[in-house]
This record gives C-alpha cells, structure tokens and sequence, in this order.
C-alpha cells in the first residue's frame, strides 16, 4: 500500500464501490427528456383514446351499469395519472 491510502473497512469498501457503481449509470439530459416524454405521451394518450373508446360505445347503444361506468372512467383516469406520475419522477428524480 502506498503510504496516502487509508485502508477501508469492509463496510466501507462496498460503500464506496456502490457509490462508484451508482455515479456510473447516472442518466444524460437526452435520456430523462425521452423517458419523460414517453410516459407523458403514453399518460395523454391512454386518457384520450380510453374516454373516446368509451363514448363510442355508449353512442352505440351498449348500457352500462352506473358503477360499471364509474369503474371504467376511474381505471382509464388511474392509469393515465400513473403514466404522468412515472413521467414526473423520471424528469425530476435523477
């Protein structure tokens, strides 16, 4: 060992390589841009195309119950906001 290096505990030592490890898979700019506009555009797009889907059925005739309406609309608004959440946090949360 040279005489400026401390030697490290073991705890210390995977640490310190978990540390290296994680500073290496840092994300660039271009990758969080995509990512995030990934899922904003997967969150818009399920909400558009999953109340249109649902109107047009309607419009055709098709009853539906009041709480398997009430189901539907919060499932596509559930996954929509989750779609935009995971947009979110992979822009701000590096």
């Amino acid at each position: 060992m040279a005489k400026d290096e401390v030697s490290l505990s073991p705890v210390e030592a995977k640490e310190k390589k978990r540390q290296e490890k994680m500073e290496a898979h840092a994300d660039c700019s271009w990758c969080r841009f995509m990512g995030t506009g990934a899922f904003v555009g997967l969150g818009v797009y399920t909400y558009i195309k999953g109340h249109e889907q649902m109107h047009k059925e309607l419009a055709k005739g098709r009853k539906m119950a009041r709480w398997e309406s009430f189901l539907r609309r919060g499932s596509i608004n559930t996954t929509a906001v989750l779609c935009l959440s995971i947009g979110a946090y992979r822009w701000y949360v590096k």
